[in-house]
């Protein structure tokens, strides 16, 4: 079975959350397809060349308000691992252990 989406994220680390914060601002309703570990933003203590936070920010503090940020607007989280990506003529085929999304 698979799902038609406007935009699949394949990935869980900022820049995931930042594409899916402005995807869904845009109503695209973005998917995030994302697995258990953790993106190397997650495991730093102070990031401290973020912009907008001068005193700086813990690693995962960041990159929790930006899933959360992305969420407000609509953008939906799904813990899965994308196993493969393929071009198709005009949409793209995501398929992971259990669904496939185009």
């Amino acid at each position: 079975m698979a799902d038609m989406h406007d935009m699949v994220i394949i990935g869980g680390g900022i820049s995931a959350h930042t594409a899916a914060l402005y995807a869904a601002r845009a109503e695209l309703k973005p998917v995030v397809l994302s697995g258990f570990e953790p993106d190397q933003l997650s495991l730093t203590t102070e990031v401290e060349n973020f912009p907008g936070f001068p005193e700086g920010i813990m690693g995962p503090e960041l990159v929790a308000n930006a899933k959360k940020q992305a969420e407000k607007f609509g953008a939906a989280y799904v813990l899965e691992i994308a196993k493969s990506f393929t071009a198709r003529d005009n949409h793209y085929e995501i398929i992971t252990d259990k669904k496939t999304y185009l």
